[in-house]
């Protein structure tokens, strides 16, 4: 086998590997994708690096609803480049809970901007975030939406867990705010 007839055998494959991608649907690789974004932002970044069809798939509004935020503090420190502000920005226009929870707690605590911090917890919470679903003692405006009962055994068991959270952004964002322990109606 000469080496020019190789070539033209391992790009037949290549091509066979992505037509196979194509072939599954597009509602299922989503869902794999976000399932990948959700757990890593790492591992969804070398998928997109990965070929052309998989970063078509993971740029799917449903993945940045999904993805990650574990590495992204919740105060920057420093600025951030303009592929991290490019993610963000994708993030919350597909409306990503955990990006609107964050932006709502800031909002809250460091800018004192209270329509703005509402709205976006309101959002995370109606998108299904967890502390975001806690009734915020901290304001006038104290139930950002109604827990299902079914929910509540959830949520109690993760009070605790919450309530340090709590402390966390209180230590870094909440200079001067005083703030009750989250608890559930």
């Amino acid at each position: 086998m000469t080496r020019h007839s190789r070539g033209k055998i391992m790009r037949k494959n290549a091509k066979r590997i992505v037509s196979t991608i194509r072939t599954i649907p597009i509602e299922l690789s989503s869902d794999i994708m976000a399932r990948v974004a959700a757990n890593s932002l790492t591992d969804i970044t070398n998928v997109k690096l990965s070929c052309k069809v998989l970063n078509e798939i993971a740029e799917d509004p449903y993945v940045y609803q999904n993805v990650s935020l574990k590495k992204f503090r919740v105060v920057q420190w420093k600025s951030l480049s303009k592929e991290e502000t490019a993610f963000l920005n994708k993030c919350s226009e597909f409306g990503n809970p955990e990006f609107l929870y964050r932006k709502g707690v800031v909002d809250y605590f460091s800018r004192n901007e209270l329509d703005s911090a509402y709205e976006c917890l309101r959002n995370a919470a109606s998108r299904g975030h967890i502390g975001a679903l806690y009734k915020n003692n901290c304001g006038t405006r104290n139930q950002f939406v109604t827990i299902p009962k079914d929910m509540k055994l959830h949520i109690q068991k993760n009070v605790g867990e919450l309530n340090n959270l709590s402390q966390r952004l209180y230590i870094v964002v909440g200079k001067g705010a005083s703030c009750d322990n989250f608890v559930v109606d």
